[in-house]
């Protein structure tokens, strides 16, 4: 490694980039968590917990897997927020039986109670903060003082907010006039995952009915709803700086694979229990 920041020549022509994995990485998790939980009446349970926090590494992204550091002798350098670094999140649940049917106060016996009982309403409201971004440009070898390609960053242009004015947009992200590509030479001075994506706001509601058919056996039939209000759940903008038909657009989302959530989606359940 030594030998190619000097010569900026591969000891080993032939082979392209090997990487390797050590046991080396520096993180370190910071919280403030608090929560309540309370029967507010009869037939209702509710709660809400919400966390701060603040999650710094050195370039790990979660899983034992780590990123290639922008200045291969340097990985010190890298220590920033995490990628998977959410700084608020609140989630409130809740479940209310109906007071209809059998030991409930309205509609206790009769035909009416048949129908109407054993019916219950629960939810999940979820908001976080977005997830912290890295701001990369593409560079070729001989613009980088150690030929390492990999994980290059931008400068930033003193004094102009990395956001636009009246803040980010889908179509508009990031100030593309917040950051300039490096001297030849030089590594970009803007640090690791200095941005946050989009965050997440989504209600998830179901209704269930329990059907007592004997001793020991019910029929459970159940209506889920993820995302009940449809609610759009934007995925990450485009982060590279020297791909500007990309940059800062957010033009993914509804996916769970990126953690950004759904578009209103309702299923159907029925259950034996015995």
């Amino acid at each position: 490694m030594y030998l190619r920041v000097v010569t900026k020549v591969r000891p080993l022509p032939p082979y392209g980039r090997m990487d390797e994995k050590n046991n080396d990485g520096k993180s370190n998790f910071n919280a403030l968590q608090g929560s309540l939980h309370r029967r507010v009446a009869r037939g209702l349970t509710w709660g809400t917990e919400y966390m701060w926090s603040h999650s710094i590494n050195d370039n790990s992204t979660g899983g034992g897997e780590g990123a290639q550091p922008q200045i291969a002798l340097c990985r010190a350098c890298d220590r920033g927020n995490s990628p998977t670094d959410i700084r608020h999140t609140i989630t409130t649940n809740w479940i209310y039986q109906l007071p209809f049917g059998p030991g409930q106060q309205y509609l206790n016996s009769g035909p009416a109670a048949k129908i109407l009982g054993g019916w219950e309403m629960s939810g999940i409201w979820t908001a976080r903060t977005g997830r912290m971004l890295t701001i990369g440009v593409s560079r070729s070898t001989a613009d980088v003082p150690d030929g390492n390609t990999s994980a290059q960053r931008p400068n930033l242009v003193p004094g102009v907010s990395i956001y636009p004015a009246g803040g980010p947009t889908f179509a508009q992200w990031f100030n593309p006039a917040a950051f300039a590509i490096p001297a030849r030479g030089t590594w970009g001075n803007a640090g690791r995952a200095i941005a946050t994506g989009p965050g997440l706001v989504q209600v998830d509601f179901s209704l269930q009915k329990n059907t007592r058919l004997a001793e020991g056996k019910a029929l459970v039939f159940r209506i889920e709803t993820y995302n009940l209000f449809n609610r759009t759940q934007a995925g990450n903008p485009g982060a590279t700086f020297t791909s500007p038909a990309s940059f800062g657009l957010v033009n993914s989302g509804l996916n769970r694979t990126i953690g950004t959530g759904t578009s209103r989606q309702i299923q159907l359940a029925m259950r034996l229990n015995f």
